[in-house]
């Protein structure tokens, strides 16, 4: 056996660390595209086959000059009476009002 010295080894891993690393690299596989058919519209529920919601519905009760007691004895089991206030005084302020609200 040879023995080495230590500066042989030294140059022998500083020759080492400057080679750059070649990984072999994985050929490519061709891959064959689909033509398919352009995807068709989703039939949906017209808007006007929906029910309107009960914000919509308190707010056109409050349109026709309900008062609030008003419309929280006749929407309280459905909706909260500090929703209902929240409501009607953002209405007063010109905000948030329900979808379909003209």
């Amino acid at each position: 056996m040879a023995v080495k010295t230590a500066k042989v080894a030294v140059q022998e891993t500083e020759a080492k660390a400057q080679k750059p690393v070649q990984w072999p690299v994985a050929p490519k596989k061709a891959v064959a595209v689909k033509e398919t058919e352009p995807k068709k519209a989703v039939v949906s529920k017209a808007k006007a086959d929906k029910a309107p919601s009960t914000k919509l519905l308190v707010y056109q009760d409050y349109k026709a000059k309900a008062t609030i007691e008003a419309l929280i004895k006749k929407y309280g089991k459905k909706v909260k009476e500090s929703s209902i206030r929240s409501w009607v005084g953002s209405w007063r302020h010109g905000r948030y009002f329900p979808r379909g609200a003209k």
